[in-house]
């Protein structure tokens, strides 16, 4: 299921749903842009099970879990390995060479952090967000949901840019209202998913692949 194609219709976003209720797909995997979606076409009973399943997504700390996470460091990390998780985990948003999208910010100053700047970037997305890169969510005078990054904001017009790369330009006059969700558009439960071992394959496959000459 492509779920960057889902939760603009009502058919959709109820195949989500049923996805997540017998966990062929689980709850860390749906972008965070997506959920708002998917509570707008939901009744009562399914909006009650959304708000479970995202409280089920990680809130661990990078405090928590660097100890652990720092023995893999001293390990030669496995560059081909780390390039699959990129490609599973990274690139639906951000770009590395050929491979990848370009909507969430460059990833070139990978090269200046160290290896717990870059754990707690990706354990706690949301935790030193740039602005640029919030999720706001705009409800249009007909009742409808758009959710993005905002790209263009002008005195007559907002343009958003959601997770699926789609863009999306509404008239300031067809707003009635404008909000940000205070996160970023990396999903939050990331880190659930890649273990010490592959967030060292991970970093060393950026590292290797953004010092390449082009």
């Amino acid at each position: 299921m492509a779920l960057r194609e889902v939760g603009k219709r009502k058919e959709s976003s109820a195949l989500v749903i049923e996805a997540l209720e017998k966990k062929s797909v689980e709850v860390n995997q749906v972008p965070i842009d997506v959920w708002p979606l998917l509570s707008q076409h939901a009744n009562k009973e399914d909006r009650d099970r959304i708000v479970k399943w995202r409280g089920k997504i990680s809130t661990i700390s990078w405090e928590e879990i660097s100890d652990r996470y720092r023995k893999a460091w001293d390990q030669d990390p496995d560059i081909a390995a780390g390039g699959a998780l990129f490609k599973k985990h990274c690139a639906a948003c951000h770009k590395v060479g050929s491979e990848g999208n370009e909507i969430g910010p460059g990833l070139a100053s990978i090269l200046a952090k160290s290896n717990d700047q870059l754990g707690l970037a990706i354990t706690e997305p949301s935790r030193e967000v740039d602005p640029k890169y919030q999720v706001y969510q705009v409800l249009t005078n007909d009742g409808e949901l758009v959710v993005g990054i905002v790209e263009e904001s002008g005195a007559d017009r907002l343009q958003l840019r959601d997770s699926r790369g789609e863009r999306r330009t509404i008239a300031r006059s067809d707003i009635e209202r404008f909000s940000t969700l205070g996160k970023s558009l990396m999903p939050d439960g990331l880190i659930d998913q890649i273990d010490p071992v592959g967030m060292n394959n991970l970093i060393g496959f950026l590292r290797r692949t953004l010092t390449k000459p082009k």
